[in-house]
Formats: C-alpha cells, sequence, structure tokens
C-alpha cells in the first residue's frame, strides 16, 4: 500500500486515502505490522504536505500525524524527511497551533 504513495493523479481521493491512514496510525496493531516502513509512510506524508494541488486540510491533518509520529518515535524520524519537508512541516504545525 505504500508503494502506491504518494497519490499524484486523483487527488480527488486524497481526503479519505490520507485520513484512512492518519487513522491507522494510532493503531498499535497497523504500526507494529508496518514498523519495518515507516521511514517510506514519514517520506510519502513528507511528499504529502510539500504536494501541489493536495488542500490544506489534508496537508494539515498529515502534517498532524507527523508531528504525532514524530513526538512518539523520537526526532530522528526527522532525517525520513527533506529539507523542504520539514520546513513544510514546522511550517503547518505552526499553523495548526495558532
Amino acid at each position: 500500500m505504500l508503494q502506491a504513495l504518494p497519490l499524484t493523479d486523483d487527488l480527488e481521493e486524497a481526503d479519505a486515502v490520507y485520513g484512512a491512514l492518519c487513522s491507522l496510525t494510532f493503531n498499535e496493531r497497523f504500526m507494529s505490522m508496518i514498523q519495518g516502513s515507516l521511514a517510506a509512510l514519514l517520506r510519502a506524508f513528507g511528499e504529502v504536505i510539500t504536494q501541489q494541488g493536495i488542500s490544506q486540510t489534508v496537508a494539515g491533518n498529515v502534517a498532524q500525524t507527523l508531528h504525532m509520529l514524530i513526538k512518539k518515535y523520537g526526532d530522528q524520524l526527522l532525517t525520513s524527511l527533506s529539507t523542504d519537508q520539514r520546513s513544510a512541516l514546522d511550517d503547518l504545525t505552526n499553523r495548526v497551533r495558532s
């Protein structure tokens, strides 16, 4: 499933796809199943928050989930994100908190 991310063509489905994926990150069983793919999930989420055409709602939800994952698993997960993605994450996180 993670190999198909980020969505690039059918962005109409982005809200449903990323909403479901964000919800799954709160499921301990799911997280234990993808533990080895956590970096791929973070990279996909990082792509989403910098992707043109993604709604601010989707980007905000993904940014909140990324922030939660980093808080839970540690700052070393930030190394999975590019500089632009980290900057976008910081920007979106600050907007959500405001």
